[in-house]
């Protein structure tokens, strides 16, 4: 740090997830900037490509400036996830995020300002950059070998992250529910008003234990699903409610 004078760090109490370490950066640095950005630390994106994003803002035509990923070793498998990733989350929350969508991003100051006004809990940079109606302008950039180490996002942290981010920006299983509640009523009155014309017209009804009991315990675990739903939701309200900080900061240096 005394090597490098112009150099300030952030550090939090505990880790409060790697977008909210990222906004509060954002933060404190759009106080002395025209135009703020981040990268990830592990050098696949080199630094010169900055000057491209960088010139892209500055000509005041779009609010920032965002990589796409051109080459990058990755597995099959990550690349199959990753784009599976994207897609659901991009049909779940309304976004438009390009599958080969880089960290790598360039904001002037006031559209990073604007978008700090949705700062949520759990929060996502995509779709905040969606709720602030930033203007993008998508560029190519070169991407090179990790230096060290190998992602922490395994494929069970994509999962979870990605259930955050559904429940925070979008009420889509909420709409799937009701949807199934509408179809399953709509299938009970059909069934309902054929056994009645069965009866009416003297044809044999079979009691049907069994057909019975599979409908209560259908029935009983939609029912169970559908509250689990609603209580995800209304989880995420109580946390609101709470009014707890963001981020609680450590040191600043």
């Amino acid at each position: 740090m005394r090597e490098f004078g112009f150099v300030s760090f952030i550090s939090l109490a505990r880790n409060f997830g790697q977008h909210t370490a990222i906004l509060v950066g954002i933060k404190k640095a759009i106080e002395t900037s025209d135009i703020v950005g981040f990268m990830n630390v592990d050098q696949e994106d080199p630094p010169r490509e900055l000057l491209k994003l960088i010139k892209l803002v500055s000509r005041g035509d779009s609010d920032a400036a965002i990589s796409l990923r051109t080459t990058r070793e990755k597995s099959f498998f990550r690349d199959l996830t990753s784009i599976f990733f994207h897609s659901t989350l991009n049909f779940l929350t309304g976004a438009n995020v390009p599958k080969n969508c880089s960290t790598l991003r360039i904001y002037s100051s006031e559209a990073a300002s604007r978008m700090l006004h949705f700062w949520s809990y759990n929060p996502y940079i995509p779709g905040m950059e969606q709720l602030a109606g930033l203007k993008i302008n998508y560029i190519e950039t070169l991407q090179e070998p990790r230096k060290i180490g190998r992602s922490s996002y395994s494929l069970l942290k994509r999962f979870k992250f990605a259930f955050k981010i559904i429940l925070n920006f979008s009420d889509f299983p909420l709409r799937v529910v009701v949807s199934l509640g509408i179809f399953f009523c709509l299938l009970g009155i059909v069934l309902g008003g054929n056994i009645i014309y069965q009866k009416l017209s003297g044809e044999y009804v079979n009691p049907g234990y069994t057909s019975t009991m599979s409908l209560i315990i259908f029935f009983g675990g939609m029912q169970i699903f559908t509250l689990g739903v609603i209580g995800l939701y209304l989880g995420r309200v109580f946390e609101a409610t709470k009014m707890y900080p963001h981020y609680i900061i450590k040191e600043v240096n």
